[in-house]
């Protein structure tokens, strides 16, 4: 984290994969565990719950969980069911430049529609766009 991250040099039981601060759970039995979240807003990937970052938050874990936050202005394309979706955290119906899919995407909003561009993504000619904030 250290290189992502200012004042995060001596944290080496969490990492970033991307846009993922990932806190593996390093211990047998653990019921909680501390997570440091650099400045800004980050949302927990299972839920979407919006945590705001610059602190240290104790979390209790279930036994198979693998805490994971995702970085306000992230991209990230899930495909289920064969349908392939962008999640834009943070945003709001605007442009979203995405270096971790090496794929620049534009989202807006003209007469209530939503228009995107371009109009395939990874060779998937319909997609939903899912905006969390």
């Amino acid at each position: 984290m250290m290189i992502d991250y200012e004042g995060f040099e001596n944290v080496n039981d969490q990492y970033m994969y991307c846009d993922f601060l990932v806190v593996p759970v390093l211990h047998k039995d653990t019921e909680a565990i501390e997570v440091k979240l650099p400045k800004g807003d980050w949302y927990q990937f299972e839920d979407n719950q919006k945590v705001f970052g610059d602190q240290t938050l104790t979390r209790e874990i279930n036994e198979n969980e693998i805490p994971v936050y995702i970085k306000s202005g992230a991209c990230i394309p899930m495909v289920e069911n064969n349908e392939l979706t962008l999640y834009l955290y943070g945003a709001k119906g605007t442009a979203v430049q995405n270096e971790s899919i090496n794929q620049s995407v534009e989202i807006s909003w003209k007469n209530n529609e939503l228009t995107k561009s371009p109009e395939t993504i990874f060779g998937y000619e319909t997609y939903k766009v899912e905006f969390i904030y």
